[in-house]
């Protein structure tokens, strides 16, 4: 029995082929660990997320906002879904011209929720459709950037027009699009529409509105129409602006009496530009 047993003991070569099997597996598995954190950490580091204060690429610039934009929020003469209450939705086509050739567009925007299958980009002369990648576009959330990915690479002196649907909320923080009268301070454009919220990157606005009957739409522009459209919904639309940079943009949708102002000749660039701003001014009952 003795000897049966001391036969059964690994000899010292046997040991030895275990030690190699098992040094050699933990090599293995430690290589693939090493193999799997470098291609993470050079993905990282290709793709770093954009700085808070990243400034905009200047390959492209703005000419034209077209935007349509319709509030939900508690009111007399309307209902509106639980879930709409204090949001918007808009609809925006902007209007660039390449300065040098690009694949990407990026924009500002902040707390905005853009819609992946609205997105088109269309070149202005020949009416081409151009696709966007897959993703269509990341957005870079402590930059406050998203920027697009067409297909094709944007030529220089040409112009295009992107357009895209998406949501946003009426904020309660006075920044932004938020619960009461206001104009734009810097940078706070891009929580009210995707857009090139740097003072330099200065365009048009066209602005049209949907606001429940019983409110009255504004904006820095005189209004061309207003009409009932459904219910007890009103569209608004107003003349283009003049030129001008993002956070001079106002709009306003408001259920109290007040009272329009006007100032011409407002300094909006070091060009002394003329413009007619529309001041609003609410007016305490």
């Amino acid at each position: 029995m003795e000897q049966e047993v001391i036969k059964s003991r690994p000899t010292s070569k046997s040991r030895r082929l275990i030690t190699t099997i098992t040094v050699t597996v933990v090599v293995i598995v430690l290589l693939c660990v090493l193999v799997g954190l470098v291609i993470y950490f050079m993905s990282k580091t290709l793709r770093q997320p954009m700085p808070a204060n990243a400034r905009l690429p200047k390959s492209v610039k703005p000419l034209e906002y077209t935007l349509k934009v319709q509030v939900y929020y508690p009111n007399s003469a309307t209902t509106s879904p639980s879930d709409k209450l204090f949001t918007f939705d808009g609809n925006l086509t902007v209007e660039i011209e390449c300065i040098s050739s690009t694949k990407n567009i990026t924009m500002n925007l902040e707390e905005i929720n853009i819609v992946a299958s609205s997105l088109k980009l269309i070149e202005k002369n020949t009416k081409k459709k151009i696709e966007f990648s897959n993703p269509a576009f990341e957005v870079e959330s402590v930059a406050q950037m998203v920027t697009f990915y067409p297909v094709s690479e944007l030529e220089p002196n040409k112009r295009y027009f992107l357009s895209m649907s998406y949501t946003g909320k009426l904020a309660d923080d006075l920044q932004g699009f938020y619960r009461a009268n206001y104009t734009f301070e810097p940078t706070d454009a891009r929580r009210a529409l995707p857009c090139f919220d740097e003072p330099e990157f200065k365009s048009v606005f066209t602005l049209t509105v949907i606001h429940p009957a019983n409110t009255t739409a504004l904006s820095n522009m005189p209004a061309v129409y207003t009409k009932i459209i459904r219910d007890a919904w009103i569209e608004t639309s107003f003349q283009p602006s003049v030129q001008m940079s993002s956070y001079l943009f106002a709009i306003a949708v408001v259920d109290f009496p007040y009272q329009e102002s006007y100032e011409s000749n407002e300094r909006v660039d070091n060009l002394s530009t003329i413009i007619m701003l529309k001041r609003f001014i609410k007016i305490l009952l």
